[in-house]
């Protein structure tokens, strides 16, 4: 039954993480457009800040990665649809490394019991 199916609450599931995990959230954070599934958390400074940006695509991510805005700095990689935290592994290539709840308590997925 896809057609009761909810869109995934990508930026319901972010903010619940970084609340729970005491994560810096940016004013502008994606305030042009919907979330998407992998979003990066900049750890280099205490607490970690979520970068503004979130994306589907593991290409932009890379391209953000081997920026010079990203230079020096550390970032954690998560994936809010599957919960797992990846890691690039090189030629854009990613690896799990460690895995995370990612819906929040309660979160609402069908408008009809499946």
């Amino acid at each position: 039954m896809p057609a009761n199916r909810r869109r995934t609450p990508y930026r319901a599931r972010i903010l619940h993480f970084c609340e729970t995990h005491g994560v810096l959230v940016p004013k502008n954070f994606d305030i042009s457009r919907e979330s998407s599934r992998l979003a990066l958390i900049d750890v280099t400074y205490e607490p970690g800040q979520l970068v503004s940006r979130t994306t589907y695509q593991r290409k932009e991510i890379t391209a953000f990665l081997n920026s010079a805005s990203a230079a020096g700095r550390r970032f954690r990689i998560l994936d809010f649809r599957s919960g797992r935290e990846l890691q690039t592994v090189g030629n854009g290539t990613f690896a799990e490394c460690g895995r995370f709840e990612a819906a929040p308590p309660g979160e609402l997925l069908y408008l009809v019991a499946p």
